[in-house]
């Protein structure tokens, strides 16, 4: 088996602020947003950010989040449904749908 490197830098050519989740059992919120924040930074060529905490709490008043936390799958099911508020360097603002685009 290989050794691993001591550490390993990821690219990331848009500045994409690492989050943190604060008191809130968020994680699943925080990594399906980082994960689109990179995949739309991409496509527009400049920053983007996910509000997190619309996202999070889109999820704890629709019922697929509580007090103890979140999962990736009702994560995703709550950001297809209602959206992902999304805000761009540019200051361009929307709300983002996976299967829908901008």
């Amino acid at each position: 088996m290989e050794d691993l490197p001591e550490k390993c830098i990821i690219p990331n050519p848009y500045n994409i602020p690492i989050h943190d989740q604060g008191d809130k059992p968020s994680c699943s919120t925080q990594a399906l947003a980082a994960m689109w924040e990179y995949e739309l930074s991409g496509i527009l060529e400049e920053q983007v950010l996910i509000d997190t905490d619309d996202l999070w709490e889109k999820q704890l008043k629709y019922g697929t989040a509580n007090e103890h936390g979140d999962t990736i799958e009702d994560c995703i099911k709550i950001s297809d449904k209602y959206g992902m508020l999304f805000r761009t360097e540019s200051g361009k603002r929307g709300i983002f749908y996976r299967e829908k685009g901008f």
